[in-house]
């Protein structure tokens, strides 16, 4: 057979049961297709289309086509529709159990005044809910950044317009480590702190406001606490740990001196050096004195001026204001270190070996200079 030819009609008759019947639509001109149900399938074009898709007989204006089953080649209205006048201005779906859902967000036409031209720096700014124009930044915005930077170093104000940011010489690293550079490797921390510090390799440690506030080329202080070593100025080795430590009065020059305590050594000065003092207000009236060292709150607080002290207890003070070579130890037992004569009080001596003289001490093996005593007793000294 050489060719099929289909005759122009309208629909037919349903066929009868397990037949096909096949014709042209003598309107469309396109083929159609009726089985023995009676549904009816048109097939493309009545001649001049090359694909292979078959859609349903009818369609609603605006809806959205399915595929029909899983060849692909099938497709049919769906019942839902698109509203908008292009696809980038759907809004919602109809169709859907009668409701309708948005698909995207409604937009809204925001009007920029265009007379002036924007600024480097300025933003746009809503002035209504649909106007807007360019603004310079408020707030901080608009940051003008250092031309360079230091990895991990904390960033700064540079100016008061907060506008501008710039690099530190502080830094702090992954392990949270806090590194000032460029003070000589020292540590300056607080208002004031270090404030007229050359910044020379001094490795001097102040913390605390005006700790070390004087201080210029002196090496190896450490001052910590409010006013701890105010007034210490260029001597070396010094450690004023406690607030208002030497710090009042004339300049203290010397060095080697350490006081613990609030006010220990406070109105100290001159070149005074190779002192020590712990507890609050410890020789805190202490003006020129060298080789002193006091242990207790309160002690030497009536020395000013002496050299070579030792002083221990709570509130223990030498003789006069001036007495130098001096050691008391709770006033129990004090001693004139000029002529090694040394005062005790309310002496109890117990557990004394027993002798009846020196002959007795020598054959009871008794070590020479230990004190023995008699059965009366008498004290006497091993010869």
């Amino acid at each position: 057979m050489s060719k099929i030819t289909l005759k122009n009609d309208t629909a037919p008759a349903t066929p009868e049961s397990g037949k096909t019947e096949i014709f042209v639509d003598t309107v469309t001109k396109k083929i159609h297709s009726i089985d023995d149900t009676g549904t009816e399938i048109e097939y493309g074009s009545g001649g001049g289309g090359s694909g292979d898709v078959v859609g349903s007989i009818i369609a609603v204006d605006n809806n959205v086509a399915f595929f029909d089953g899983v060849t692909g080649k099938l497709i049919k209205d769906s019942g839902l529709a698109l509203s908008g006048s292009n696809t980038g201005d759907q809004t919602s779906v109809t169709g859907n159990s009668g409701s309708t859902d948005a698909l995207k967000s409604a937009t809204t036409t925001v009007d920029v005044v265009s007379s002036t031209a924007p600024t480097v720096g300025q933003v746009l700014t809503a002035t209504s809910d649909s106007a807007a124009t360019w603004q310079d930044a408020s707030g901080g915005g608009g940051l003008t950044p250092p031309v360079s930077s230091t990895d991990n170093a904390i960033v700064r104000w540079d100016g008061t317009g907060a506008d501008t940011v710039q690099d530190s010489p502080v830094t702090i690293d992954d392990d949270g480590r806090i590194v000032q550079t460029g003070l000589g490797d020292s540590v300056l921390i607080g208002v004031g702190a270090g404030a007229v510090d050359d910044l020379t390799n001094n490795q001097n440690i102040n913390i605390g406001t005006s700790a070390g506030l004087k201080n210029i080329a002196g090496v190896l202080n450490v001052f910590i606490g409010h006013l701890s070593g105010a007034k210490a100025k260029n001597g070396n080795s010094n450690t004023f740990v406690g607030g208002s430590t030497c710090s009042t009065g004339s300049d203290f020059t010397g060095s080697r001196t350490s006081g613990f305590g609030y006010h220990a050594f406070q109105d100290i000065l001159g070149t005074s050096g190779d002192n020590s003092g712990f507890g609050n207000d410890v020789g805190k009236n202490c003006l020129a004195i060298s080789r002193v060292t006091m242990f207790g709150a309160g002690c030497g607080t009536t020395t000013t001026n002496a050299t070579d002290l030792l002083l221990i207890g709570y509130g223990i003070n030498a003789p006069t204001a001036t007495t130098s070579n001096y050691m008391s130890i709770a006033d129990m037992i004090t001693a004139d270190t000029t002529t090694d004569v040394v005062d005790m009080a309310n002496i109890s001596l117990t557990n004394l070996p027993v002798y009846a003289d020196e002959a007795a001490a020598v054959t009871g093996g008794l070590a020479t200079d230990r004190v023995y005593k008699t059965a009366t007793g008498e004290l006497r000294i091993k010869l």
